[in-house]
């Protein structure tokens, strides 16, 4: 993911379409501390453009889901409580 150069054939949609769900990790790959990963909302946009489900995890269990959304959403990242997985 942090690799921005392959964004691109990632979520073409000749790749994008032969993937049926994304697991995502949060910290690391979303989003490093309180600072967006290059590339992380605009993956997460084509994921929503096409219909493409996925989840965010993390093994950070000691905040709630809303908590975290609204952690990713102060970084500029938009991902509702229910695509959260703790």
């Amino acid at each position: 993911m942090a690799d921005t150069k392959n964004l691109h054939s990632w979520t073409n949609a000749t790749h994008a379409s032969k993937i049926k769900t994304w697991l995502i990790d949060m910290d690391g790959v979303l989003v490093r501390e309180d600072h967006p990963i290059d590339g992380a909302q605009r993956f997460l946009e084509v994921l929503r453009k096409t219909s493409t489900p996925f989840l965010v995890l993390t093994n950070n269990s000691m905040f709630t889901r809303r908590d975290l959304s609204a952690r990713l959403k102060h970084s500029g990242i938009e991902v509702p409580e229910d695509h959260i997985w703790t």
